[in-house]
């Protein structure tokens, strides 16, 4: 399903607003204004389209609810152009242009069967989300560190190298299993330190030498 054309009806700080796009397979609409213009009303607008307006919806704040609509020209395979009619109500909100309401799998069936979570999560991303999910992006959990990840080009290979890279550093030495069966460690119980009290240069030397061999393997103590 494509947009051809949507209007927003006393939706938002719109009394009106129609946004003519251009529905032709390959073709992007891009929107740009300055901040505060309306951009991120539309894009909620698309998602009330899609899965109706919330009950509390925030876009009332300057014309109320009453009267809130939103319609859309969309180009569907195979049935062709249609136009959505999306109310603010209660049980189903959707209609065609003369009236006839959608039924609610039929609604499934023209979006491809997303939901609003994935609506949010991969068509929808603000800064809001971006920040919320900057964990998962790192960790590669949920569904937005996954489709980021995806779309920055394998970033789950980094994550599995930094795990294997984790694999390596243990089995040259753990800092929390300390067995001279490792090579560090059976390195250092050859020739341990001597750490005389009367030489602070060599117990600050010591000190230091712990300090970065902690940092590397997982511990700053000594």
């Amino acid at each position: 399903m494509r947009l051809a054309h949507l209007c927003l009806e006393r939706f938002g700080p719109f009394e009106r607003l129609d946004l003519p796009l251009d529905p032709r397979p390959g073709c992007v609409n891009v929107v740009v204004a300055p901040n505060g213009f309306g951009k991120s009303v539309l894009r909620s607008a698309v998602g009330s389209l899609l899965f109706g307006i919330p009950n509390r919806t925030p876009m009332g704040f300057r014309h109320g609810t009453e009267g809130m609509r939103i319609t859309a020209d969309v180009v569907t395979v195979p049935d062709g152009p249609l136009r959505l009619v999306r109310r603010k109500g209660h049980g189903n909100t959707l209609s065609l242009a003369d009236g006839t309401p959608v039924p609610s799998d039929e609604c499934s069936r023209l979006i491809g069967g997303a939901d609003r979570a994935v609506f949010d999560e991969l068509f929808g991303l603000d800064t809001a989300l971006l920040r919320s999910g900057g964990q998962e992006l790192i960790q590669s959990r949920g569904r937005i560190g996954q489709v980021l990840f995806a779309a920055g080009g394998g970033m789950e290979r980094v994550r599995k190298l930094l795990e294997a890279l984790g694999r390596d550093r243990d089995e040259l030495g753990n800092v929390g299993a300390r067995h001279k069966s490792r090579p560090i460690w059976g390195a250092l119980s050859a020739t341990p330190f001597r750490v005389f009290s009367d030489t602070p240069a060599l117990v600050d030397e010591h000190r230091s030498c712990c300090g970065w061999f902690g940092l590397v393997f997982g511990s700053g103590a000594v």
